[in-house]
């Protein structure tokens, strides 16, 4: 159904205004024209999204709208089944499903816009990926929830050296998901050479750790090298700065953004509070919370120079990381409820700020 959902209207879109979306969707429209370029040799650092839809047409004999839509629609299951699948969620059928659905479409409360405090209905907040975004963070989205996978499987219980399958599937997903985006690959990255030290320092298995160390870094960093060389190396106008909160302050103040990243992440934050009051806080969600907030770091301190400086392209591992953050809230929202302990009242609460989260889906969906 969410396949069918999502690919009939892609398709019907196509079809009725002749081209992706024009400019209320220009980051669409930007990637079917890379995507279309292929031809031409005109390949981008992050890649796999526009190779997908390209061989999915040629393979097929089916048009790049077509196969565009297609490979959109088919993240949107993935994400779906991904998240009921590796992260078993307790409660009726019913409820699990619509935790799963939800993570499709939430976005942050736009209380500041229906209060007039704020003209945007977009810019300055982080969402978690949904159908308007960036086609290549849509597409980096289940290789981010994979990465979780295998991070909490490898890092939150006792070290443990992972088999021959399990070293192939972290292996593939590290690449395939920098080369979907590199931001998704950026919101791991950074934790795991501290993570797998604090282990050392407490469980001294040296040899688990090293390789998982080798496992974890090494096909992580030729791929970003790979991709740094391709986006900058001879560009002496473009590259990596230290400009802490300088893309922020082109949309709005620091008040204002801490705000509105407040309201993105309200429910999943709420989730965490009342978790912690039950003393019900599980690892993964802890994990979860702190890969969120990792994920900001880029964003907030970091730039690129020249005519991109502006673009706010480190912001997109945000919207992954809210993404892990949100999955791992609806588990443990649900595990609270299966367990009986969840007070009627907070129950009111989490259900009413659930809604508001996608209720503001539909209204930027319609408006923005």
């Amino acid at each position: 159904m969410i396949f069918l959902v999502t690919f009939l209207w892609y398709t019907w879109y196509w079809q009725t205004y002749g081209s992706f979306f024009g400019d209320r969707f220009s980051d669409h429209k930007i990637h079917f024209e890379t995507a279309a370029g292929l031809e031409k040799g005109q390949v981008p650092p992050h890649f796999l999204f526009h190779v997908t839809v390209f061989l999915i047409s040629e393979i097929l004999f089916i048009s790049l709208s077509t196969s565009y839509s297609l490979v959109i629609a088919s993240t949107h299951t993935a994400v779906f089944w991904l998240a009921a699948l590796l992260f078993p969620m307790k409660g009726s059928i019913g409820a699990r499903i619509e935790a799963a659905l939800s993570l499709l479409i939430v976005y942050p409360l736009l209380i500041f816009y229906f209060l007039n405090l704020d003209d945007y209905i977009s810019h300055g907040y982080t969402p978690p990926a949904n159908i308007k975004h960036n086609p290549t963070i849509l597409f980096a989205r289940p290789f981010a929830i994979l990465l979780f996978y295998y991070s909490c499987r490898t890092f939150l219980n006792r070290m443990r050296l992972p088999n021959t399958a399990e070293c192939l599937m972290i292996s593939a997903t590290i690449i395939f998901g920098a080369l979907a985006k590199p931001n998704c690959l950026l919101i791991f990255f950074p934790l795991t050479p501290i993570i797998l030290f604090m282990l050392w320092l407490k469980e001294g298995r040296r040899s688990e750790i090293l390789c998982n160390t080798l496992l974890w870094t090494i096909p992580a960093l030729l791929v970003l090298i790979f991709q740094f060389s391709i986006e900058y190396a001879g560009n002496s106008s473009q590259g990596i700065i230290w400009s802490p909160f300088a893309v922020i302050r082109e949309f709005n103040t620091l008040t204002m953004y801490f705000a509105k990243l407040f309201l993105s992440a309200f429910f999943p934050l709420y989730v965490f509070i009342l978790a912690m009051s039950y003393k019900k806080v599980s690892k993964e969600f802890l994990f979860s919370l702190i890969v969120f907030l990792t994920s900001l770091i880029p964003f907030l301190f970091l730039a690129e120079s020249g005519r991109k400086l502006h673009d706010g392209n480190w912001g997109w591992g945000g919207q992954l990381g809210l993404l892990i953050f949100f999955l791992a809230s609806f588990q443990s929202y649900l595990s609270l409820r299966h367990e009986g302990v969840l007070k009627r009242s907070h129950h009111f609460a989490l259900r009413t700020i659930l809604l508001g989260h996608i209720a503001s889906y539909g209204f930027y969906f319609a408006f923005a």
